[in-house]
């Protein structure tokens, strides 16, 4: 039976704090790679200033020391125990965060539900890191951290939470360059937009692929200066993961989107 080391983490002990929706772990993730989910392609849906802010993470632990970066060598091959979220970096004030298990700490290879959630005025792109420890039971030393045997904790970076102002979009911040935000809502079963800021105006190309990396769909719009939308409608696609990409025809940013059962 594996051993679960549990630890007082205050400021992930929000458990009463009530969400508007439950966060449930998604089996779809079990499969994926040690790491946070929607990955840093995708990243976090926007927020609004002033407005109530909930969405999801998904923590898929690793089964082995060896998925875990600059592992020593002597512990790669060693099932891990347990993994603790153990703080988040970055988090807008007014934003929380609390997980479907006890102070944030999950099995190996296993899914984890993170919720975060609240209200926030903090305008702005917010870089997020969130730093994780784990556990792992060597031979004749017994249970070993892996902040103790890696000399740090693994952190999972690369996350933005954008909080946009209410009365204009936080990628006018960005104006002297090439922005694309996350499709919202994501995932969708209706509706969805895309937005993105150009310096000038100019043609640019908006294509879809699914995962096998075929092509779907392709437009091309004359963009204004500024910011754009792009509305897409889920009767255009079957249900599955897509990835989308902008082009304005000196750089190319890609994103993923998720069609939901219609």
């Amino acid at each position: 039976m594996k051993r679960i080391l549990l630890f007082a983490l205050t400021a992930f002990s929000l458990q009463s704090f009530a969400q508007n929706t439950p966060c449930v772990p998604d089996v779809m993730n079990q499969d994926s790679l040690f790491g946070l989910w929607p990955d840093t392609i995708q990243n976090l849906p926007i927020a609004v200033e002033g407005v109530y802010y909930e969405s999801y993470v998904q923590l898929k632990t690793p089964a082995v020391a060896s998925e875990v970066p600059d592992v020593p060598i002597q512990f790669a091959s060693l099932g891990i125990d347990s993994i603790g979220l153990v703080e988040a970096l970055g988090m807008p004030s007014g934003i929380q965060m609390s997980c479907d298990e006890p102070n944030c700490v999950y099995p190996g290879n296993s899914i984890g539900c993170i919720n975060i959630f609240g209200t926030t005025n903090a305008v702005g792109v917010h870089d997020l890191e969130f730093k994780v420890d784990g556990w792992v039971t060597a031979p004749i030393i017994g249970v070993v951290s892996m902040s103790v045997a890696v000399g740090d904790y693994v952190y999972l970076t690369g996350y933005k939470l954008v909080v946009n102002g209410s009365g204009s979009d936080v990628n006018l911040i960005h104006s002297n360059s090439f922005e694309v935000l996350q499709n919202i809502p994501n995932p969708f079963t209706g509706n969805t937009s895309i937005t993105y800021n150009l310096m000038q105006q100019r043609n640019v190309s908006f294509s879809v692929y699914n995962v096998m990396g075929a092509k779907v769909m392709e437009q091309k719009y004359v963009a204004n200066t500024g910011t754009n939308t792009i509305e897409l409608s889920a009767n255009e696609l079957e249900s599955g993961i897509y990835f989308y990409t902008l082009s304005n025809g000196e750089e190319i940013v890609t994103k993923r989107m998720i069609v939901a059962g219609k």
